[in-house]
């Protein structure tokens, strides 16, 4: 009986261990993820088709994005989704194409973004239900 009871007491010890470091690693992701990313939802439509309103986006909180980046933005009505095509380096502001649809020689698919306002890249999206 004797070993078994010990047996047991080094099991006791080693699942204590691994629960202890698997909390660890889950705190470790989630400050990590609090910091350095973010998940919220598209609230326009001004990237359709590539985005819908009410799709998840997962995002880095990148301090300067590239040309080519998908971005989330902050603007006066919440938030903008655009996809940087170039950097002024006047201002700093980024030249942002937002709208999918339009012809890119149209003016009004572009914006101007301060660097300031960009919330993050966007590394993935999950599609909403319909």
């Amino acid at each position: 009986m004797n070993r078994i009871e010990e047996q047991r007491k080094i099991i006791g010890k080693l699942r204590r261990s691994c629960l202890i470091k698997i909390g660890g690693l889950i705190a470790a992701l989630a400050i990590i993820f609090v910091f350095f990313a973010g998940i919220t939802p598209i609230r326009t439509e001004s990237m359709a088709p590539v985005f819908h309103e009410g799709d998840l986006v997962f995002f880095l909180r990148t301090p300067a994005p590239v040309c080519g980046d998908m971005i989330l933005y902050r603007t006066g009505e919440g938030g903008g989704v655009g996809q940087v095509m170039r950097e002024r380096k006047d201002d700093g502001c980024l030249v942002v194409r937002t709208d999918h649809r339009l012809d890119p020689s149209d003016p009004s698919a572009y914006t101007q973004v301060p660097g300031a306002s960009v919330k993050g890249t966007i590394l993935t999206v999950i599609r909403r239900a319909k």
